[in-house]
């Protein structure tokens, strides 16, 4: 599945596939893309949104503890050149995912999101919903 989603606020963006499997979590965003170096250096601070966004996986419909990390740059020949991320909250990738957290503070713009999984779909809308009652989703 494959949505943009633009953020105006702070807060938490709650995506639910439907049915929980073994798999990890990918998304695109050229908005933390530009923001510099993974690791919040860069020339432009304010321009760095990797700092101000975390991401969390979960069979449960709130994160565990621990499966919230900041997202990692993957892909690409070096580490800027990619603008897909993904959290990597254990060696293997691999998580029971029912639900993906995105935590934003202050907010980035439009986010691509990708849920990618090696089981087959299993049914679910593949929505989403937000702390605010806002959502955009398929």
């Amino acid at each position: 599945s494959k949505f943009a989603v633009e953020v105006w606020g702070p807060g938490t963006l709650r995506l639910d596939f439907g049915v929980e499997r073994a798999g990890w979590f990918e998304f695109d965003s050229d908005d933390l893309a530009a923001g510099g170096a993974e690791d919040g250096s860069g020339d432009d601070a304010d321009s760095n949104w990797l700092s101000y966004v975390t991401c969390g996986l979960s069979e449960f419909d709130e994160p565990l503890e621990g499966k919230t990390k900041p997202p990692k740059r993957i892909g690409g020949d070096t580490a800027t050149s990619s603008n897909s991320f993904r959290p990597e909250t254990n060696a293997e990738l691999y998580e029971g995912i029912k639900y993906a957290f995105f935590n934003f503070d202050p907010p980035p713009g439009v986010i691509d999101i990708i849920e990618l999984s090696t089981s087959n779909d299993g049914g679910g809308d593949g929505g989403g919903d937000s702390k605010d009652g806002e959502e955009e989703g398929p």
